[in-house]
């Protein structure tokens, strides 16, 4: 009862008719009017993918890449090309996520586990080589021992 309620032109009435209008104002709007605007704001409403690449971080790369150290320019273009290559795969990987899902933070999930897969992956794969490597040497050590 100490609240005061702003209802559509159509209730109002209906409330004024009835004799219940108290405390209650006519808000302007018709039921058609919110009902346009609702459905509009649903409708405008979730995640939209840009596919374009996030041209701050891709800046950001290229300078870290560029200011290495004793690197020649072969070395510093490879650093740039990896680290935007995987960068832009987990943007996209992240905005399909979101985009799919309508969750913001599924998609901040998504991008940042698949640069950690990405990198486990990598260093499984040099892992794996090294240990290639070492059972050939010592299948040639076995053999020159017999």
């Amino acid at each position: 009862p100490d609240i005061d309620v702003i209802t559509t032109d159509e209730v109002y009435a209906k409330l004024v008719m009835n004799g219940a209008a108290d405390s209650v104002a006519a808000s302007g709007f018709a039921d058609a009017d919110l009902t346009s605007h609702v459905e509009q704001a649903v409708d405008n409403a979730g995640c939209h993918m840009d596919w374009t690449p996030p041209i701050i971080s891709l800046a950001l790369i290229a300078f870290t890449a560029y200011t290495l150290k004793d690197a020649d320019v072969y070395e510093k273009a490879r650093n740039f090309g990896e680290r935007a290559g995987k960068s832009y795969l987990s943007y996209l990987l992240a905005g399909g996520v979101m985009a799919v899902t309508q969750l913001w933070w599924l998609g901040l999930l998504a991008g940042i586990g698949s640069r950690y897969a990405a990198h486990r992956g990598r260093k499984n794969r040099e892992a794996y080589r090294e240990l290639e490597r070492l059972h050939g040497l010592n299948e040639n050590l076995i053999a020159r021992l017999h």
